[in-house]
């Protein structure tokens, strides 16, 4: 068997700033109107997650994934998500809503996913 190596550095439950455009952790809080879109997300515990095996694969449902999304997301900010008006979104329960109904701007899609990597490294973590 080769080498498993893994990295310790990331293991946090804390929250983090992503780089939406690159989808890369950003060193501290950007301002409100920094030019591009950041999203705050935080590690959705792996002992909440109810999943089931379909088919080979982990289903999770629309209403696990509505709660994970909520629970994640906490703030976006840039200069770079802007509404129908072309004016910067303030961050709110509402728009945040909106944006998971809809599936706007692949949002979800992406706290679903970064939510998920700190699940998976917290997961790795526990059984070593």
């Amino acid at each position: 068997m080769g080498k498993i190596t893994l990295n310790w550095t990331d293991l946090s439950m804390d929250s983090k700033w992503y780089d939406f455009e690159t989808g890369e952790v950003v060193a501290g809080a950007p301002a409100k109107d920094a030019p591009g879109a950041f999203l705050k997300i935080r590690p959705y515990p792996n002992e909440l997650t109810h999943v089931v095996i379909k088919d080979g694969g982990i289903s999770i449902s629309g209403e696990e994934q509505k709660q994970i999304y909520d629970y994640c997301f906490e703030e976006f900010r840039g200069r770079d998500i802007v509404g129908a008006n072309d004016q910067p979104l303030i961050f709110s329960a509402n728009v945040k809503k909106k944006i998971y109904e809809f599936r706007l701007g692949g949002i979800p899609d992406f706290v679903l996913s970064k939510s998920r990597q700190f699940a998976d490294k917290k997961a790795i973590a526990e059984k070593n």
